[in-house]
């Protein structure tokens, strides 16, 4: 009769420190293709926003919707702290149709209004304002195009394939010496401005989101993405939100 032989103790931990090292070296890996198929989503999300543009600004005489009413047909400002808005789940436009801007219709049936990238990072974090952290969206509008700054209509646009219409900002971080906000109203605010933030140099008061292939894990140093008028979608850097929020190069902008 033979005896069954038994792996030793020895045996045993030769083979869990072999499957350890190998889940640390493929751990990495699986990050990676988790924070890819994260951005591919962001992306594809974005075309949604261009397309909802494409089928708006024909059925409105090609004007752009207000930066300030456009997603909400309302001022915030007494109900909910603006800023807090982006992650009032009580205030969600699913929630609270009533509340809803001219351009929700053509956004509502996508369900498209979230970075899933941008909710892993908000989720870490907290806000003042006292309402729970749920992000809601993550997409703002370009603050230039609206009545408010001159550029009302799509024709106004000199450079479409170059100018924004909706991008991703951060959650919380600012991108050092170029922006001094991060996410907090409907729209992107992209003038130059001096902030007590930004003692030693010029920057944004709100700039595209950075957090995309950040790296070292330095969320503002990475890539973010926006959609443009003329359709495209494409990833851009914090740097360039100035450049390609104006519209027009002829007319000064703030």
């Amino acid at each position: 009769m033979h005896r069954r032989r038994a792996f030793t103790l020895v045996e045993l931990l030769v083979v869990m420190a072999i499957i350890a090292v190998l889940i640390s070296t493929l751990m990495p890996a699986l990050n990676k293709g988790r924070e890819h198929a994260r951005f591919v989503v962001c992306k594809t999300r974005h075309r949604n926003y261009a397309f909802a543009a494409f089928l708006y600004l024909p059925d409105n005489n090609g004007v752009f919707p207000e930066p300030r009413s456009g997603l909400y047909g309302w001022d915030p400002l007494g109900q909910v702290q603006r800023g807090c808005l982006w992650h009032d789940e009580a205030n969600n436009l699913y929630n609270r149709p009533d509340l809803a801007g001219p351009l929700w219709p053509y956004l509502e049936v996508l369900d498209t209004n979230l970075c899933p990238t941008f909710e892993v990072l908000a989720r870490q974090g907290s806000h003042s304002c006292g309402i729970p952290m749920e992000p809601q969206r993550s997409f703002s509008q370009n603050a230039l195009l609206g009545s408010g700054y001159g550029i009302s209509k799509e024709s106004e646009v000199e450079r479409p394939a170059q100018t924004f219409f909706y991008a991703e900002e951060n959650p919380f971080e600012c991108v050092p010496g170029v922006s001094s906000w991060a996410i907090n109203a409907t729209f992107l605010v992209a003038f130059w401005a001096l902030s007590h933030r930004l003692s030693e140099k010029r920057g944004f008061t709100d700039s595209f989101a950075s957090f995309h292939h950040a790296p070292a894990g330095d969320v503002t140093a990475g890539v973010g993405n926006a959609a443009f008028i003329d359709g495209h979608v494409e990833t851009v850097v914090a740097e360039d939100t100035y450049y390609l929020a104006r519209p027009t190069r002829r007319r000064r902008m703030p």
